[in-house]
C-alpha cells in the first residue's frame, strides 16, 4: 500500500513539474516570462491601447466614406460627421491614455529600482 502511494506521488508531482514547466515555456516564447510584472502590464496595455487606435482609424475611415456617397442626404451627412467626430474623439483619447499610462509606468518603474 505504502508504495502504491509513493508510485502516485511521483507521477502527481512529475505531472506537475511538466506543467509549470510548459507554461514557463509558453511565457517566454511570448517573451512574458523573463520580465518583472510592470513591464507585462504595460505590454499587454499597449497592445490593448494599440487595437483601440485601430478600430478607431477604421471608424473614421468608413465615416469618411459615409460621408463621401451620403448624396446630399441630411440624415446621412450629419450621421458620417458624427461618427467621424466621434472616431477623433476616440483617437485622442487613446493617445492621451497611452501618454498616462506610459506616464504611470515610469513613475512605478523608477519608485522599484
Amino acid at each position: 500500500m505504502n508504495s502504491l502511494l509513493i508510485l502516485a506521488k511521483a507521477a502527481t508531482d512529475e505531472a506537475t513539474t511538466k506543467a509549470a514547466t510548459g507554461a514557463t515555456e509558453n511565457l517566454n516564447s511570448l517573451g512574458l516570462g523573463n520580465t518583472d510584472l510592470i513591464s507585462t502590464i504595460g505590454y499587454i496595455i499597449t497592445i490593448l491601447l494599440g487595437l483601440v487606435g485601430v478600430v478607431a482609424i477604421i471608424m473614421l475611415i468608413i465615416g469618411g466614406f459615409k460621408y463621401t456617397v451620403s448624396g446630399g442626404n441630411d440624415k446621412s451627412v450629419e450621421a458620417a460627421k458624427n461618427q467621424i467626430m466621434y472616431a477623433v474623439i476616440g483617437i485622442v483619447i487613446t493617445l492621451l491614455a497611452a501618454g498616462i499610462v506610459q506616464f504611470i509606468l515610469s513613475q512605478l518603474n523608477s519608485a522599484t529600482k
